[in-house]
């Protein structure tokens, strides 16, 4: 849950930067770049359904087949988590942002924490993309549908696919330190004290 930790914040309004979604040339390439990320799902899938066909047991066939679900819908899950919290930093800077420049007109030296907002925005930014390509990328166990070798295949490919996840997840606490060093980089400035608090951190 997120907390604006400063008053002055809270109460200032709420100056939108220009907005992140791409736009012209760069919609284009976002919309093609998804489209290519689809149909690597959709062939992804089939794939997988191909290998599984290729498995006698049926035991271990249906057992496979609820365990390539639950790693999507956990993927899927998680991404949508973490951009949640995403939002809620952007949201945060924005109001950072809005009262640094308060500070700034009333003859304040603003410049360390225009900086802290900025190295934020950017952090925030490059976690949102690795969350949006996590997000998109196919989450289909690549298996060789060898009944002997599938224990071992299906444990390495959830060990990559813990890692990938927890590999966006540190972006995301970077970026989760960085908004907390700009809330406290203008509160040095304004004067203000931090009181105990808690920026967002995404489930594990």
């Amino acid at each position: 849950m997120l907390v604006l930790v400063l008053a002055l914040i809270l109460a200032a309004p709420i100056w939108v930067q220009a907005s992140m979604t791409a736009t012209g040339t760069g919609s284009i390439q976002q919309r093609q770049l998804r489209q290519e990320w689809q149909q690597k799902r959709e062939e992804s899938r089939a794939e997988f359904r191909l290998k599984l066909t290729e498995i006698k047991d049926e035991r271990r066939k249906n057992i496979l087949a609820r365990l390539n679900e639950r790693v999507c819908e956990i993927n899927k899950n998680r991404m949508e988590n973490m951009d949640r919290h995403l939002d809620k930093m952007d949201s945060i800077l924005d109001r950072v942002v809005t009262r640094t420049s308060i500070a700034k007109s009333e003859g304040l030296d603003t410049g360390s924490a225009e900086q802290a907002a900025k190295n934020a925005r950017d952090k925030v930014t490059e976690a949102r993309t690795a969350v949006d390509v996590q997000a998109e990328k196919p989450c289909d166990l690549m298996i060789s549908g060898s009944e002997k070798n599938l224990g071992g295949e299906v444990s390495g490919l959830i060990r990559r696919f813990r890692q990938d996840v927890a590999g966006v997840q540190d972006k995301v606490v970077s970026a989760r330190k960085a908004v907390s060093f700009a809330i406290q980089s203008l509160a040095r400035i304004v004067g203000e004290k931090i009181a105990p608090s808690k920026t967002p951190t995404p489930n594990p």
